[in-house]
């Protein structure tokens, strides 16, 4: 929270989403976001799901009943 910043790290790959930017850092090179990342009440952050999901290279799923999104790999 100090830095306003959304760290993902998988396998090899680093994101860096921070808050109020238009653009990531991936593995160390800028990427022009198309959904700039926010906080909204009650202290919820918001990224691209799409974004994260093209860069990792997962799936996402989204389960209905649960409300609940599930990003996976192979």
């Amino acid at each position: 929270s100090t830095t306003e910043q959304v760290v993902i790290k998988d396998r090899d790959k680093e994101i860096i989403l921070s808050i109020g930017s238009n653009k990531a850092m991936v593995n160390g090179k800028i990427t022009k976001l198309n959904c700039t990342p926010c906080i909204q009440a009650p202290g919820r952050t918001f990224v691209s799901l799409e974004f994260v999901r093209k860069t990792l290279e997962a799936k996402v799923d989204w389960n209905n009943e649960t409300k609940t999104i599930s990003i996976s790999r192979q």
